[in-house]
């Protein structure tokens, strides 16, 4: 966790060349297909809906996630509802199992904070789904970003969460940094490491590095795909996903 509050006090130390431009609406922002997600949150009455396919490669045990499903909902200005629904998950094999994940739910508040832009999200799992835990997993995510101009931007989360797994509970730290490209009005894209400490009960820490793209399709509709995998711990050895996010 010492690297990522490095990258966090770095992003703050960091000159705010976004604050003297002049204004302009929104563009499209989204919480995926990163694992550090945005800062902003949706304007009051607006909707966004956001989803997408996962599949990973664990040790040669196929997981497939459909769904993700994240609505996202402005309740005023600088606060954000979110309320994610069950995926579906199912892995391959002689011994395939298959099943809804848990629901979530949480806020997300914009911080007034002048030498970054900073957002404080709250969210819990709430126990609905036939593969997970019978007990609510809340997490607490810090996280922050900068624009550094010509399309380029960092970005950093902070976590903590009081997670579950057996029916035991423990504390979960975790840590990321992403760094964004705008490539042309419509076309996007990011690199991104980040860490789970410890990666499940009574494990080792795991890191992962992943790459990904995003697509304008319209102002209100995008497209993304991502590819990663872990690079130390007990790590996944691919995964991949696909998303696509629609505001109304």
């Amino acid at each position: 966790m010492k690297t990522a509050s490095a990258v966090a006090l770095f992003l703050i130390a960091l000159p705010n060349q976004g604050a003297a431009q002049d204004t302009a609406p929104p563009p499209l922002s989204t919480d995926r297909p990163n694992f550090t997600g945005s800062v902003t949150t949706l304007p009051r009455g607006q909707v966004q809906v956001e989803a997408g396919y996962t599949f990973t490669d664990d040790v040669g045990v196929n997981l497939h996630t459909f769904g993700e499903v994240w609505l996202r909902v402005g309740l005023a200005d600088y606060v954000e509802l979110l309320v994610g629904l069950n995926s579906f998950a199912w892995t391959d094999g002689p011994n395939a199992t298959s099943g809804f994940e848990d629901a979530a739910v949480g806020v997300k508040v914009e911080l007034p904070v002048r030498a970054v832009n900073a957002a404080l999200s709250l969210v819990t799992s709430v126990p609905t789904g036939k593969v997970g835990e019978s007990k609510a997993q809340p997490e607490m995510r810090l996280t922050l970003a900068r624009e550094l101009g010509s399309g380029a931007s960092l970005a950093s989360n902070l976590n903590i969460g009081w997670l579950v797994q057996g029916g035991e509970r423990f504390a979960r730290f975790a840590g990321s940094f992403t760094a964004g490209f705008s490539m042309t009005p419509r076309l996007g894209a990011y690199v991104e490491y980040y860490i789970l400490a410890p990666a499940g009960l009574r494990a080792d820490d795991a890191g992962f590095a992943n790459a990904g793209v995003t697509f304008l399709l319209s102002s209100d509709i995008q497209l993304d795909a991502r590819l990663g995998g872990g690079v130390h711990g007990p790590t996944p050895n691919l995964f991949f996903g696909v998303g696509l996010a629609v505001r109304r």
